[in-house]
């Protein structure tokens, strides 16, 4: 296929050519509306715009308005951002987030006049207009979802202006509103009984994926969203290591490899009296060897059809505490329970038994002040440090 004219491509180290499309210098200084254009690393879609590029640049030679086109609308800018090239080397994790809260920016309409948000000029856009696009999309989502899809907007703003400064106006009105937040609380830690009950419910429900998930929260203190997302069978004892179990506890990195900022090898084993291997996390141990899977992820699960039925195959498990939700409910265990509730319920049923330095060493944490913020008091504490407290004066 031929390269349509302004049609440019820049060589990436991944050994693919990342396309952009750009009007001559003597369109810009005419004024052309049209910049620079970023299409993509797929040529064949990349040449398809780049047409389309082509026959607007006509268009505004002839004296047709680009309204018409489409350019300068919101929902243009989004289109531009997600073919930016400052999105080329991330992750795909936060290129598929940019694209769930695009399309749902394209689905909104205005609370007042009801017409598509989408479709608005951004040489119109004032931070009032950013106001009621926030309201509407807290009344349609989730406030945490309407705060990802502001910041995301007013990031594509920022990025496009650099290529569109005739097109897009410099002061970003998304910028200009404050968002609202949730009041912190704090998260109330679960007991071992709890632990107990939900894993009972858990396997009852064929949902052993869940169930080592929140043992794994519990025992090892890892984060439920690593726990769903990182943590390898691989890792589990492995073959040259059978009796340690290796965790990559940096909650700043996603990556699944062995090189992590905080991370270690655990052991899963440790030599009795007579000198025979023993395991210290028996419970866990006997939920791995229920895994109807192998390989891969440590927690899997298969879909569930409308009628409860599984089916399709064993995969990562998404939404996990929604789906915990939905066994907490119909088994009326008590409302906090969390996969998070579970790992600040192991970090405090350890923090109360062993010192500061072999707390650390459990918890992966790197400052004690901020692992005191998961270890939770309650009246046994309270009532243990009485006891010592009158031991200490009977031995004085």
């Amino acid at each position: 296929m031929e390269k349509p004219a302004n049609t440019y491509g820049k060589p990436l180290a991944s050994g693919e050519t990342f396309w952009a499309w750009q009007p001559n210098s003597k369109d810009r200084k005419r004024g052309c509306p049209l910049g620079y254009t970023a299409l993509g690393t797929d040529t064949l879609e990349a040449f398809r715009k780049a047409k389309d590029l082509n026959q607007q640049l006509k268009d505004w030679r002839a004296g047709i308005r680009q309204e018409d086109s489409g350019v300068g609308t919101l929902d243009w800018l989004l289109t531009q951002f997600l073919l930016s090239e400052n999105l080329v080397d991330k992750s795909k994790s936060l290129i598929d987030g940019y694209k769930t809260r695009a399309k749902q920016v394209r689905e909104l309409r205005s609370n007042k006049t009801g017409r598509a948000v989408k479709d608005a000029r951004l040489s119109d856009l004032t931070g009032m207009h950013a106001l009621n696009i926030y309201k509407a999309l807290k009344k349609k989502y989730s406030l945490d979802m309407a705060n990802r899809i502001m910041k995301m907007l007013a990031l594509a703003w920022d990025d496009q202006h650099v290529f569109h400064e005739k097109i897009i106006p410099q002061s970003n009105p998304f910028r200009k509103v404050r968002k609202t937040h949730h009041e912190a609380s704090e998260t109330q830690e679960a007991t071992y009984a709890e632990l107990q009950s939900t894993i009972s419910a858990l396997i009852a429900e064929g949902e052993i994926g869940l169930a080592i998930g929140a043992r794994l929260c519990w025992d090892f203190h890892i984060r439920p969203t690593q726990v769903f997302s990182t943590c390898l069978s691989d890792h589990y004892r492995p073959r040259h290591r059978e009796h340690l179990f290796w965790i990559a506890a940096d909650k700043t990195s996603h990556r699944k490899s062995l090189n992590r900022k905080v991370s270690a090898w655990f052991a899963l084993d440790d030599r009795n009296e007579g000198g025979q291997w023993e395991c210290m996390f028996p419970e866990l141990d006997a939920l791995m060897k229920m895994r109807p899977y192998e390989g891969g992820l440590l927690c899997q699960r298969q879909n569930v059809a409308k009628n409860g039925k599984p089916y399709g195959e064993f995969g990562e498990i998404k939404q996990a505490d929604k789906k915990l939700k939905r066994i907490r409910e119909k088994y009326e265990l008590p409302e906090h329970i969390t996969f998070e509730a579970f790992r600040h319920g192991g970090l405090t049923e350890v923090g109360e038994v062993v010192p500061d330095t072999l707390f650390l060493s459990r918890s992966l944490h790197q400052k004690r002040e901020t692992a005191n913020r998961y270890i939770h008091r309650n009246m046994d504490q309270s009532t243990r440090a009485q006891k010592l407290r009158l031991a200490s004066r009977k031995d004085g």
